[in-house]
C-alpha cells in the first residue's frame, strides 16, 4: 500500500467516525427536540430545519467517504478494495432513492411504498454489509503484510459485531413487512431495531477508530494522537524547523507529506 492510499482510507475513516457522531447529536436532537416540540408547536418547524440540515449533512459526508475510497481504489487496485467501493456506492444509491420515497410517502400513505422502501432498506443494508465485508478482507491482507496491532483488532472485531448485528436487523426488517398489521409485533419489532441500531453504532465506532490507527499509525503506545492530528506514517525526518501548507498556511508536522487540514501535497 503506497502513502496515498493510506491517506485515502485515513479520510475515509475521519469522515465515517463524523458521520457517526453527527448521527448521535441527531438522535440527542431529535429527542429533546420532540419533547419540546409537544409543548410549544412552533419548535416543531425549526426542529425539523435543524434535522433536514444534519440529514444533508450525513448525505455530503458519505459522498465524501466515496470519494476516498474511490481514490483510495484507483491508487491500489485491490479486488477486495474494488468491492468494498461498489458495494458501498450501490449503498448510497439505495439510501438516496429510499429517502425520497419516505419523503413522497408522507404524503401519499400507500402501503405498497411502505413495502418497496422496506425492501429498498434491506437491499442497501445488504450492499453496506458486503463493503464492509471486503473492506475488512483489505485490511486483513495490510496486517499480514504489517503486522496484527490493537488497530487491526479494533476493525476486525468491529466488522464482526456488524455483521451480525446486521443480519439480525435484516430479519427484523423481513418481519415487519408481514406482521404490517400487527401493532403489537410491530411494537417487538421496533425495540429489536433500536437495541440492534445501538449495537451497530458502537461496533461502527470500534470500526472508524480501528481504521484511524491502522492508516494513520498510531499505536497502543500513542494514546495522545486523534484522528485530526497528522499521523506519524506519513511522516519522515526529525528537523525542528516549523513549515506551514503553502496553500492554506496551516503548520505542518515534521516531515509531513500532505496538510491534514487542506489535503494540500507537500
Amino acid at each position: 500500500m503506497n502513502d496515498n492510499t493510506s491517506k485515502n482510507l485515513y479520510e475515509f475513516a475521519t469522515y465515517f467516525k463524523r458521520i457517526l457522531q453527527i448521527t448521535i447529536a441527531s438522535i440527542i436532537i431529535g429527542f429533546i427536540g420532540g419533547l419540546i416540540a409537544v409543548f410549544a408547536l412552533e419548535f416543531l418547524f425549526v426542529l425539523g430545519i435543524i434535522l433536514l440540515i444534519i440529514s444533508v449533512s450525513i448525505i455530503v459526508f458519505k459522498v465524501l467517504m466515496i470519494i476516498r475510497l474511490s481514490n483510495a481504489k484507483n491508487s491500489s487496485p485491490h479486488p477486495e478494495l474494488n468491492k468494498a467501493f461498489m458495494f458501498m456506492l450501490i449503498s448510497l444509491i439505495l439510501a438516496g432513492i429510499n429517502g425520497i420515497i419516505g419523503g413522497v410517502n408522507n404524503f401519499v400513505g400507500s402501503l405498497g411504498l411502505n413495502i418497496f422502501s422496506s425492501l429498498l432498506g434491506i437491499g442497501g443494508l445488504i450492499c453496506d454489509l458486503l463493503g464492509w465485508q471486503s473492506l475488512g478482507k483489505y485490511v486483513a491482507v495490510y496486517g499480514q503484510e504489517k503486522g496484527i496491532s490493537q488497530g487491526f483488532q479494533m476493525v476486525a472485531d468491529g466488522i464482526k459485531t456488524y455483521i451480525i448485528t446486521v443480519y439480525i436487523v435484516l430479519v427484523c426488517n423481513a418481519l415487519s413487512i408481514v406482521v404490517l398489521f400487527i401493532s403489537y409485533g410491530i411494537f417487538l419489532i421496533a425495540i429489536a431495531l433500536l437495541i440492534a441500531s445501538i449495537v451497530m453504532i458502537v461496533a461502527q465506532f470500534k470500526i472508524a477508530n480501528g481504521m484511524l490507527m491502522i492508516f494513520g499509525g498510531i499505536s497502543p503506545t500513542q494514546p495522545s494522537l486523534q484522528y485530526g492530528t497528522p499521523p506519524p506514517s506519513f511522516q519522515q525526518g526529525s528537523g525542528s524547523e516549523e513549515k506551514f501548507c503553502r496553500k492554506c498556511g496551516a503548520k505542518l508536522m515534521p516531515g509531513a507529506k500532505f496538510c491534514t487540514s487542506c489535503g494540500n501535497t507537500i
